[in-house]
């Protein structure tokens, strides 16, 4: 396994640059237009003083009469409003007192106090945001682990400068925390060691806690645990005990995390796909009324929406354009810093995604031709992608772009493959 970094002088640079972007990146995060999803984050991070002070009360009962608050237990990973809630709560600021509606306008949600005023909506985001430093220092960590350290560094520019990142992590929503799960899940298949193995079950249970998304992350991890630990002892009662312990770790923190299922779990869990099949059922029909071209029915059309957002589409600062007209100003703001759109063009977004097939093939020649050493876990790297992409395809139906966040990472890790190749062929000629 290669190093993080070869030198300490490297190791300084590496800080300085996560240290400089991250202030830029928490600087921007009031610029980021306003997402009404970010309110119901907001109203219900009032679960963190609840989860504190009684978190029994919080467990869905089947007796219990419709309870909007419980829906979006029943419905939403835990992450976000627990970390928004103990921002506001340390800060001595009340959550937001009422959720948005989406089927009412803008001004109407506005008098209902369903619009977080400035400083509200700048902790919350900040409760999200301040992981970004550790993701990009993941990401470099993978890089270096699979390729080198300079290769490495292209996919941390890649990854610090992506607009997609800088517009999807920096709202009180899902995505921040379901990046750096995602990547710190993947970060363990590459580095950590047999034994500990089982500790997979701890990322793998946050990255889900943070949105449900990342559930494909099981099976992949669970073929990892059989797959290492078989390869390594040869012994299938070590592999059974990895495999129990691994599934023990997740589920103590995943019921830990989610006390909407102590008190009927099996039940509960029913309740909470029944939801969640109900909401995507309901906003297939809604937006098949509005936007038919938005719901993908077959395998290559949502296997070309994943590229298309994830290379060419503009950043979309809502899915929907409900209140189009209220936050146009702050859109053209935001888009006024080249940073947020460059590199989203057909051209340059055409570059990427030849560099990226070109990374992705070359690994996966290197592996089927077993030129890997023999130590190296880019097999883990490759199919950490196809179980997240193959886990998206098969489930979300809708062209929505801040679903592809759990891929964003591979592209930049790929698409700095063929710079390393090159600087491995010199590095070759000049020792010849």
């Amino acid at each position: 396994m290669k190093p993080l970094s070869q030198t300490p002088v490297n190791r300084v640079f590496l800080a300085c640059f996560i240290l400089i972007a991250s202030y830029f990146y928490w600087q921007g995060v009031d610029g980021v237009p306003f997402h009404p999803d970010e309110a119901t984050q907001l109203y219900m991070s009032a679960d963190f003083q609840q989860y504190i002070t009684d978190p029994f009360s919080m467990a869905w009962r089947p007796e219990q009469r419709y309870d909007p608050v419980i829906h979006f237990r029943l419905l939403d990973a835990p992450l976000t409003r627990y970390a928004a809630g103990a921002v506001l709560y340390f800060t001595g600021r009340e959550p937001l007192p009422v959720d948005w509606v989406w089927s009412q306008n803008w001004q109407t949600n506005v008098n209902r106090g369903a619009l977080p005023d400035a400083a509200m909506l700048h902790a919350g985001r900040l409760a999200v945001a301040w992981v970004f430093p550790f993701s990009m220092l993941l990401l470099y960590a993978i890089a270096a682990g699979v390729m080198d350290y300079r290769a490495a560094w292209i996919s941390l520019l890649l990854f610090a400068g992506n607009a997609l990142v800088l517009l999807h992590t920096r709202r009180v929503m899902t995505e921040s925390f379901l990046t750096f799960f995602v990547l710190l899940n993947i970060f363990m298949l590459i580095y950590v060691k047999p034994p500990h193995l089982p500790w997979l079950g701890l990322a793998a249970a946050l990255a889900i806690c943070a949105k449900q998304s990342a559930a494909a992350l099981i099976p992949l991890n669970l073929l990892a645990i059989v797959w290492i630990t078989q390869k390594e002892y040869q012994s299938w009662k070590r592999t059974l005990r990895a495999v129990l312990l691994f599934l023990f770790l997740f589920a103590l923190i995943f019921m830990l995390l989610n006390p909407v299922f102590w008190a009927h779990p099996i039940p509960s869990l029913q309740a909470a796909a029944t939801e969640r099949q109900q909401l995507l059922q309901s906003q297939i029909e809604t937006i098949s009324r509005q936007d038919p071209d938005q719901i993908l029915t077959s395998v290559p059309m949502r296997a070309g929406s994943l590229i298309a957002h994830t290379f060419f589409t503009p950043p979309m600062i809502a899915e929907s354009r409900n209140y189009y007209a209220a936050t146009l100003e702050a859109e053209s703001i935001y888009f006024d810093q080249p940073l947020h759109s460059r590199y989203r063009a057909m051209f340059p977004g055409t570059i990427y995604l030849i560099f990226t097939l070109i990374g992705l093939a070359t690994a996966v020649y290197q592996t089927v031709t077993r030129q890997n050493p023999p130590d190296s876990r880019i097999p883990w790297l490759l199919l950490s992608l196809a179980f997240l992409a193959g886990g998206l395809i098969a489930v979300v139906p809708l062209t929505w772009q801040r679903y592809v966040m759990p891929l964003i990472a591979f592209p930049c890790i790929f698409a700095a493959w063929p710079f390393y190749r090159l600087l491995c062929a010199n590095q070759t000629i000049g020792q010849d």
